[in-house]
């Protein structure tokens, strides 16, 4: 498959969507910030996207913007399940030992 400009808009759409999960799964920045620059940037990319493929100006923008609300929230829904999960496992794992004088 050759490297087009949709293409290419797909493929930095997903990397965007990877770096901002990644972001919020490894605490760098808080996860309402992560939300809301991921949002426009993902959104930003999709639209490119659609525009590349030769959508209507109006769709493309709605579905930008609606597809990089929906992606970037689960992306950082589940990097913020995942990293609570993490936490708690790790607390369950550590063993109390009692030590007697």
């Amino acid at each position: 498959m050759p490297l087009t400009n949709a293409n290419a808009y797909m493929l930095l759409f997903c990397a965007t969507l990877t770096v901002t999960y990644l972001v919020v799964r490894l605490g760098l920045v808080h996860s309402t910030s992560a939300f809301i620059a991921g949002t426009m940037i993902n959104g930003l990319c999709f639209f490119l996207y659609a525009t590349a493929r030769e959508t209507p100006f109006t769709y493309a923008l709605t579905v930008g913007a609606f597809l990089g609300i929906l992606f970037t929230g689960l992306s950082v829904g589940l990097a913020i399940f995942f990293t609570t999960t993490a936490q708690k496992r790790r607390f369950e794992d550590v063993e109390v030992k009692v030590v007697s004088r």
